[in-house]
């Protein structure tokens, strides 16, 4: 029931929302014979799958291996199709190949007869190697009362299916916490398998709601606890982890306030190198040096990665790689070709959150029935390269 609820919450606030039909790779513990997963099915998809025979499911997903030429003249892979949950899964006859390239078709059982295609890589997994988790975030040692997500990465897709049993967190005299997490069915993976979402029981987090009010908030302001990741959690081939991980901190006050890109410093490179030409055959020289934005407090490690572009004088995006540090306080950004002076914008995705899952389009904890609430705020910056 108090799933339902959350859910029912997210979706009202902004923060779910119904995606296109995707279609995965799952690693298992057999190494290779993982299994394939079509997702977030419409409704009546699932009904028109679960009344068909068996059988029959196989004319409704494919698997090939993708060739260069890739003209459809190989025969689909073996293997059996079933529903689970809202799921169909296709399970391989026999193991799928490491760093083979495949091609998954999946054909709507509808009137419309939509056809989606993706390309799956199967990742090269050394079966003596082990695990280690490589990073957790936020990575800093003093989180919000209101914090909303955890992530942890690994250095290699793991096992995935009731992961809670290998993660809990503790207060600082060792009593565990009683399920911190929404322990969701269909957990939070990147498509590698190596990045897990932990997302905290968001009926706990926000004021004024039943699981809140019954059960108190997840943690109390002050007080310090250590989150565990536990070795015998096994990685995709069946190996557990080199050790136990830890991570320690303490909470602080909940944030209420929305990331505000007004508040950031912008430090962008120079090309220009010197007022005085005398000494220098050419004072301008080109330049890759990064492009730094620090922010006033950090923000959410995954959003991050993917909601702030460059662009040039002409809107256009500036291709490059980014790099987070000082425990997501900053982000920088490095562009493949040579800066050139000129004028230049910082778009900014309004999705971006902070650790409390306030964004930059609204606050987390929003009424929508009050129309004074901000739910939207300047996104695009301008600065100059000089």
């Amino acid at each position: 029931m108090r799933r339902l609820f959350v859910i029912a919450l997210l979706i009202a606030s902004g923060h779910v929302a119904r995606a296109e039909v995707t279609i995965r790779f799952v690693p298992s513990a057999d190494a290779s014979k993982g299994h394939i997963c079509v997702e977030r099915l419409s409704d009546d998809s699932i009904r028109a799958l679960q009344m068909m025979p068996s059988d029959r499911l196989s004319d409704y997903f494919k698997l090939f291996v993708q060739t260069p030429s890739d003209r459809g003249q190989l025969p689909a892979v073996l293997g059996d199709c079933l529903i689970e949950g809202e799921r169909l899964v296709f399970r391989p006859r026999f193991g799928l190949a490491s760093d083979q390239t495949y091609r998954a078709e999946f054909l709507s059982p509808l009137e419309d007869r939509k056809r989606i295609q993706t390309s799956l890589q199967i990742p090269q997994l050394p079966s003596t190697d082990r695990t280690k988790v490589v990073a957790i975030y936020p990575s800093t040692e003093e989180l919000p009362q209101n914090l909303l997500r955890i992530y942890v990465h690994f250095s290699s897709p793991m096992a995935q299916g009731n992961v809670y049993r290998f993660i809990d967190i503790a207060r600082d005299d060792g009593e565990r916490l009683a399920y911190p997490f929404l322990e969701l069915t269909e957990e939070l993976w990147d498509r590698t398998g190596t990045r897990l979402t932990l997302l905290l029981d968001p009926g706990r987090v926000k004021r004024g709601l039943v699981p809140r009010e019954e059960d108190g908030a997840i943690f109390e302001t002050g007080k310090s606890y250590r989150l565990t990741i536990r070795s015998q959690w096994p990685n995709a081939q069946g190996v557990m982890l080199d050790e136990d991980v830890t991570k320690d901190f303490k909470i602080t006050n909940e944030d209420f306030s929305q990331p505000n890109p007004l508040k950031w410093e912008i430090v962008a490179p120079r090309v220009k190198l010197s007022d005085d030409a005398t000494t220098q055959k050419d004072p301008f020289e080109p330049s890759k040096q990064g492009l730094r934005v620090n922010f006033p407090e950090p923000l959410d490690h995954a959003l991050l990665e993917r909601c702030i572009d460059v662009l040039d004088d002409n809107r256009r995006v500036i291709p490059g790689e980014i790099s987070i540090h000082h425990q997501e306080r900053t982000w920088i950004f490095t562009p493949e070709k040579p800066w050139v002076s000129g004028r230049y914008q910082l778009k900014i995705d309004p999705i971006l959150e902070d650790l409390a899952g306030n964004s930059v389009a609204r606050p987390f904890e929003v009424d929508l029935a009050n129309t004074s609430v901000q739910t939207s705020m300047t996104a695009t910056l301008e600065f100059r390269i000089p």
